[in-house]
């Protein structure tokens, strides 16, 4: 697939870029944060989703019996993100070492990895044949954790599934989704924002050479890459969302960091979204990973666009963001942690 060839030109032209390969680059604690038991005894004082994770990370502590229990409740589904192919080894897989850490059984933890070259509503109508055949596999209801490309999928399984969702689902949690789209998959269809002196120099010479082949980009083969330009998003959360159903049952936790801090992989990336859109993960905006009218954001995470979801070397995180991020997954579902006041809904997407 040249979408994959690009990436990889992406990632060399990072590397030349920088004198180290994957640094580790754990996330910063809270601040003024002592440490303290996992979940407060008063209800008042219980942490927000980001504020547990950033606590967690940096000073990690056993989950509380409670939680522990919840948590063996459910049967859990991970849908992989883009180019998946490339790295399923590590995708995932430290999340679901978390979930049998706290006693979900390995037949009860599945992983789905979406064709990279489908489009974003091929694989939702093909999850709507995988999903209620996991179900099938217990009484547990689901619960849904989908990262990038798979986030977008997820959602829009969700919204076209309402009546499924509310039998069968217990939450559906959407990390880093490329819901409205993204700058760089514009870029590479000749929709983004060209090039200028407005990004450095040396980034942009060598994110322009990178970016080449994919103006040549196959439509049969990259309908997935097609998918996640800011205009093929809209139109397709243009026609879902007047559905809407069962969108209590949706959270969106979104990333963002500095280009300068984030994974070698995404250097380049970073950079040019940094440059002409804003804030950002590495691959997607702050403001694209959630859409108005289908659920609510947890938190936005200072973590990169591979911090919560996939292995090194590819993150430059450690297995303990991985971990954390699990672990208020877990603390989310047994209600654990209070509503974040930053929740509110940013900008539609494009």
């Amino acid at each position: 697939m040249r979408a994959l060839a690009v990436v990889v030109a992406l990632f060399i032209a990072s590397r030349a870029l920088t004198a180290d390969a994957f640094p580790a680059r754990p996330v910063a604690a809270a601040t003024a944060a002592a440490p303290t038991a996992a979940v407060p005894a008063g209800r008042r004082d219980r942490p927000t989703f980001a504020a547990f994770f950033e606590r967690q990370v940096a000073t990690p502590q056993p989950l509380p019996d409670g939680v522990l229990e919840a948590a063996r409740r459910y049967r859990y589904v991970f849908v992989a993100g883009f180019l998946n192919e490339a790295f399923r080894q590590g995708y995932f897989n430290e999340n679901r070492d978390a979930l049998r850490e706290a006693g979900v059984r390995a037949d009860e933890i599945h992983v789905v990895f979406p064709r990279s070259a489908d489009a974003i509503a091929e694989t939702a109508a093909r999850l709507g044949q995988e999903l209620p055949a996991l179900a099938g596999q217990g009484r547990q209801k689901l619960v849904l954790i989908g990262h990038s490309k798979g986030a977008a999928e997820l959602l829009a399984f969700a919204l076209a599934n309402p009546a499924f969702v509310r039998a069968r689902v217990e939450a559906i949690f959407l990390a880093q989704g490329a819901i409205g789209g993204s700058g760089v998959a514009d870029y590479i269809t000749d929709a983004g924002h060209p090039l200028d002196d407005k990004m450095p120099a040396a980034s942009r010479v060598a994110f322009a050479v990178a970016a080449r082949g994919g103006k040549l980009l196959d439509g049969q083969l990259d309908r997935g890459f097609q998918s996640l330009t800011h205009r093929q998003a809209a139109a397709l959360w243009a026609q879902l969302l007047p559905r809407r159903g069962a969108t209590e049952r949706i959270f969106y936790i979104r990333g963002h960091r500095d280009p300068a801090a984030v994974s070698k992989i995404l250097s380049l990336t970073a950079t040019y979204l940094s440059t002409y859109y804003g804030d950002n993960d590495g691959l997607v905006e702050v403001e694209d990973q959630f859409v108005s009218g289908a659920g609510r954001v947890l938190a936005t995470l200072e973590a990169d666009h591979m911090s919560l979801t996939v292995a090194r070397p590819v993150s430059g995180d450690g297995p303990a963001v991985r971990r954390a991020f699990t672990h208020a997954l877990l603390m989310q579902l047994a209600g654990a942690l209070a509503p974040s006041p930053a929740a509110t809904a940013p900008a539609d997407p494009r």
